[in-house]
């Protein structure tokens, strides 16, 4: 949860666009801890996306716990600890792991937009979308993706969107959070209707 409008009691939460762009997916559920420290499921909205970045934001509504404090990828040095939280498709509860940044990229193999943060951190399948946070506990990228080992059900490197791109994402997305009756989503294009 990147910010809690406490008046509205609305969370808005940043995942990947991967996560959430399918054919088959029109309602997204969210499951999270609410203040009292109870796992919670409510319908989530989304309201941007952004298929360049692989980010996207949803709106849910419901009883918040906290929001995240965005930190700065730039101040990591080599072998940093990091840790990683996250909702792996097997995994019933969240897990929380330990890692370290290994280095980074502006011209990721994955997007050549996407700065890309390189962790040593055991991730596994369904980990996109989860955050990355350093030392003090700020959030300093988002899991993109890991490199798959056959066999194996946790890789040794993961992939993550640096914490600068998600501010910039957030940005751009401040209208449609300031107004909840607002979505940042593009209108689908009209169909070409040429008079002859």
């Amino acid at each position: 949860i990147v910010y809690i409008d406490q008046v509205d009691n609305v969370a808005y939460i940043v995942t990947n666009a991967h996560v959430v762009v399918s054919k088959y997916v029109r309602n997204y559920l969210v499951r999270y801890v609410n203040s009292i420290g109870n796992y919670q499921v409510n319908k989530a909205e989304l309201i941007n996306l952004d298929i360049q970045s692989d980010l996207a934001l949803l709106r849910v509504s419901g009883d918040f716990l906290a929001e995240v404090s965005l930190g700065n990828s730039a101040s990591l040095k080599l072998n940093s600890p990091i840790y990683s939280i996250s909702s792996p498709g097997f995994i019933e509860n969240n897990s929380f792991l330990h890692g370290h940044f290994i280095g980074r990229s502006k011209n990721s193999e994955l997007r050549k937009e996407i700065s890309a943060l390189f962790l040593s951190l055991p991730n596994a399948p369904g980990a996109s979308g989860g955050g990355i946070y350093d030392q003090s506990g700020l959030l300093i990228g988002v899991v993109r993706a890991i490199m798959a080992v056959d066999g194996t059900p946790f890789t040794p490197l993961t992939y993550a969107i640096a914490v600068e791109k998600v501010n910039d994402f957030l940005k751009a997305s401040a209208p449609c959070m300031a107004d909840s009756s607002q979505s940042c989503l593009l209108p689908s294009k009209p169909a070409n209707n040429q008079n002859k």
